[in-house]
């Protein structure tokens, strides 16, 4: 299933099972296994580096706890699909999510256009229901792997002059900076899991009602003004939440 290597260093410091996961965790950080490809079996790996199965063993189990191989019960071991773990106490975008991970981040802009507020937009924005706002609509990819769909909304007439910014590979933080000399202070998030529409479910590459965290999400500046208001859908299968919370010492009764 791959080319064959260098029997791994038994004089080294370095435990054999360590170098056979960091082997294996090349292989699927460059590409050469890709998400859903079967591994080489333990036999396999045995004459391939001449070493136990028990070493074997323990390498793959680490990889299974880190969740970058699964196993298939009488199928064998495979490639994890993406699983991104967001930390929901920290403001951060995609890009940077995917960035942290060491994956590229891209996106598909599938509208960018100016359209009347609806109520939760004004709402969210602060603007007048009807006012112009600018949407953006993105497919949102971590290597090339259909991660999330979002729906961002601007208010036009602070960010107007943005409808000219390319965004297909560009962090929207990060543009806003550049343009605007804005960039997030903090946000208010609203997360829901929920089945997945038809519409959203094609676009993200999964069956309708699959499972998906739907966020609502308000961003503010460093002004404490409204900066953006993204609906977004994000993968179920892809998408990891860890959330952080501040116990306040003077009530921890339960």
């Amino acid at each position: 299933m791959s080319e064959r290597i260098e029997k791994l260093d038994s004089k080294s410091p370095i435990p054999l099972y360590y170098q056979l996961k960091s082997y294996i965790e090349e292989q699927i950080e460059t590409g050469v296994w890709e998400a859903g490809t079967q591994i080489p079996s333990e036999l396999e790996l045995s004459e391939q580096f001449n070493i136990s199965r028990t070493t074997i063993r323990q390498a793959i189990g680490d990889l299974v706890n880190e969740r970058k191989l699964e196993r298939i019960q009488g199928r064998g071991t495979f490639v994890s699909e993406i699983s991104i773990e967001k930390q929901i106490e920290r403001v951060s975008g995609f890009s940077q999510d995917m960035r942290m991970r060491g994956l590229v981040p891209t996106s598909d802009i599938l509208n960018f256009e100016v359209v009347k507020a609806s109520p939760a937009v004004a709402k969210a924005l602060k603007i007048n229901e009807g006012d112009d706002a600018i949407l953006l609509k993105r497919l949102r990819k971590g290597n090339d792997k259909r991660i999330a769909l979002e729906v961002v909304y601007m208010d036009y007439k602070k960010y107007k002059d943005f409808l000219s910014v390319n965004l297909a590979n560009e962090s929207l933080y990060e543009m806003l900076a550049k343009k605007f000399a804005v960039w997030p202070k903090y946000s208010q998030q609203v997360i829901e899991s929920i089945k997945c529409p038809a519409e959203e479910a094609e676009l993200l590459g999964i069956q309708k009602g699959d499972p998906v965290f739907y966020f609502h999400t308000t961003a503010f500046d460093q002004y404490d003004e409204p900066l953006e208001y993204t609906e977004g859908y994000y993968r179920g299968d892809r998408y990891i939440l860890h959330l952080t919370n501040v116990i306040n010492p003077s009530s921890q009764s339960k």
